[in-house]
């Protein structure tokens, strides 16, 4: 179980009842010895996914028939001055019997002036929609999506910030999870999951007025299929992007509760992939925020050992909280990674506020 599923439906339930970025890969040996080497750094980059594999592409790029699903990108930007803006830009979507309506969350954090800018948008499609075909089409008034195979333009208006953001796939492959991009949950249902863990951005923020330059890299996810099932339970969701080139994807679903799941996808510096076992994920809790807003209380801070490898994920600013009157209250926010390796990291929290 992973991430936003959980939310999801439970936010389109009360709906209708309401009806350091620009990291670059590992720098090649000089020794002459090893001439030939930077070609094994990337052997699995362009290797296609296996027979098993659940989930083929450009075709899943589309809205898929599903009750469920959501496209999903978070990111690490930066301008000339060396700033750090982290964004999330996610759409939603989820079919009633035939009846289809979709929402937009969208988030930018100001590190280095600690603020942070959220915004909630509910859509439905009309009765001759039909969704594009391998490809992401998305509009609201304050935010758009669209792009197919990686190559993805977002758009948003948080009032305060507007953003103008060109995606596109990088050097590394899109990651199945799951390890063939299917899973059945214990609880009933199922899902489908890949990401594009390392995307190149680029564009342009707008703050007070002025537009600043920025790239960066970005994650994206897109999972759908059957998630109902899981509406009752939270989940930490963690997504690692190391300065050695190497994503780790790390997930908890309140490990306590009955069908819940925990586990890790590592992604190696030459795209090779490995699901890791709930027995080598360790999740340990460092300490906790309270919000003087909601009054929720967050964990803020966290040591991940995966397979004896210990990264400490800190927020980079505690209150990135968001609260919506249309869905579940979470917290998603920006943070640094130490440890036996460093980096930056995005981590949603679902399930610790009942406001």
């Amino acid at each position: 179980m992973t991430r936003l599923n959980l939310l999801l439906v439970a936010m389109m339930l009360n709906l209708c009842v309401g009806c350091d970025p620009g990291t670059e890969p590992p720098p090649a040996d000089d020794d002459d010895d090893d001439a030939g080497d930077d070609d094994d750094d990337t052997s699995h980059c362009d290797e296609p996914w296996g027979e098993d594999a659940q989930i083929s592409l450009p075709e899943a790029d589309g809205i898929q028939d599903v009750p469920l699903e959501w496209f999903y990108w978070v990111g690490h930007l930066q301008d000339d001055q060396g700033s750090w803006y982290g964004f999330q830009h996610v759409f939603f979507v989820t079919d009633m019997g035939g009846f289809r309506s979709y929402m937009g969350h969208q988030a930018v954090t100001l590190i280095d002036r600690e603020e942070f800018f959220d915004t909630e948008e509910v859509g439905f499609f009309g009765e001759d929609w039909e969704p594009a075909v391998a490809s992401i089409e998305f509009e609201t008034d304050s935010q758009t999506s669209s792009g197919a195979n990686g190559y993805d333009s977002l758009w948003g208006d948080l009032e305060e910030i507007q953003y103008q953001l060109d995606m596109t796939p990088g050097d590394k492959r899109p990651v199945l999870h799951h390890e063939d991009g299917y899973h059945e949950y214990d609880a009933g249902g199922h899902t489908y999951y890949y990401s594009r863990a390392r995307m190149d951005a680029e564009g342009e923020l707008v703050i007070d007025g002025q537009s600043i330059a920025v790239s960066g890299i970005a994650w994206f996810d897109h999972q759908y299929g059957d998630l109902s099932q899981q509406a009752n339970a939270g989940w930490d969701w963690f997504a690692l992007q190391l300065d050695d080139y190497r994503e780790v994807m790390v997930f908890d679903t309140s490990g306590d509760q009955a069908g819940a799941l925990v586990g890790a996808t590592v992604v190696e510096a030459d795209c090779s992939t490995r699901e890791v076992a709930p027995a080598d994920v360790h999740i340990e809790v460092l300490g906790e925020w309270t919000s003087p807003e909601s009054g929720c209380t967050w964990p803020s801070g966290w040591t991940l050992t995966i397979e004896g490898e210990s990264y400490t994920v800190t927020p980079a600013l505690e209150d990135q909280e968001q609260l919506h009157m249309h869905t579940l209250d979470y917290w998603e926010g920006a943070c640094t990674v130490s440890g036996d390796a460093t980096g930056r990291a995005y981590v949603e929290l679902v399930g610790y506020c009942d406001v």
